[in-house]
């Protein structure tokens, strides 16, 4: 069940998954949903173009400098960080898509663990994305205090996390997508800036971040994540 905190503004699971639940959830099936699997499928130049679009909104980085994707799956955001001439590096919990990211940007450094794998390169990034993984984590908190240690001076992270005060998580209540086993942590705008507040951060830009879907990968999603009704005519729209 998902639990709301009036106070703290944030969503969470309760009970708690437990670290041996969260291992099973990111088996080599989880990236199914996206289609990554198929190197070909069109979810993968989708991706590559809102990672662009987000990554435009930080301040520039310069060329040759090293940039961390974490949670990289299968390697979108690694490609669109060699692509500016950054040197990329990323970690993954998922073996399957670490392979996967390993074979389609070779030039990337890409650890199967968590950031505390990363040995030797704290404070050496000039950029971290987070895209779709602080909501994942047990202890949001002292993952982004590691982050910081992480982060090069003058270094920026970009966060992309479901917004629990979004219109369509009102309108949608405890049917909202996002309210999902594996996404332990939710946040609203005023939490998550609360969130960087604590652990040493500056927030300076805070926007909605809406991605492009196909109709292919919207199908695997609801799929994978049923929903009455909804799951029901993508499967008849994909035919």
């Amino acid at each position: 069940d998902t639990w709301f905190c009036a106070k703290c503004d944030i969503a969470v699971q309760v009970p708690r998954p437990s670290p041996e639940e969260i291992g099973k959830i990111y088996d080599e099936e989880y990236y199914r949903s996206w289609g990554e699997h198929d190197s070909d499928h069109a979810y993968w130049g989708l991706k590559k173009k809102f990672f662009n679009r987000i990554l435009d909104i930080a301040a520039p980085v310069a060329e040759g400098s090293l940039a961390l994707d974490i949670g990289c799956a299968t390697g979108a955001g690694l490609s669109v960080f060699a692509e500016r001439g950054w040197m990329p590096y990323g970690t993954d919990v998922n073996s399957l898509a670490v392979t996967v990211a390993r074979r389609r940007v070779p030039e990337a450094e890409v650890i199967e663990g968590e950031l505390g794998d990363l040995s030797g390169e704290e404070g050496r990034f000039s950029l971290i994305l987070m895209s779709d993984v602080i909501e994942h984590y047990l202890d949001p908190w002292a993952v982004m205090s590691d982050v910081r240690r992480h982060l090069a001076p003058e270094g920026e992270v970009v966060i992309v996390t479901p917004d629990i005060g979004a219109v369509s998580a009102r309108l949608l209540g405890q049917r909202w997508p996002h309210y999902k086993r594996e996404h332990v942590v939710l946040f609203s705008r005023k939490s998550l800036r609360a969130l960087l507040l604590d652990t040493g951060f500056s927030p300076t830009v805070m926007r909605s971040a809406p991605k492009a879907l196909s109709l292919s990968y919207t199908t695997l999603q609801f799929q994978s994540y049923p929903m009455p009704v909804v799951t029901t005519l993508t499967r008849m729209v994909s035919r």
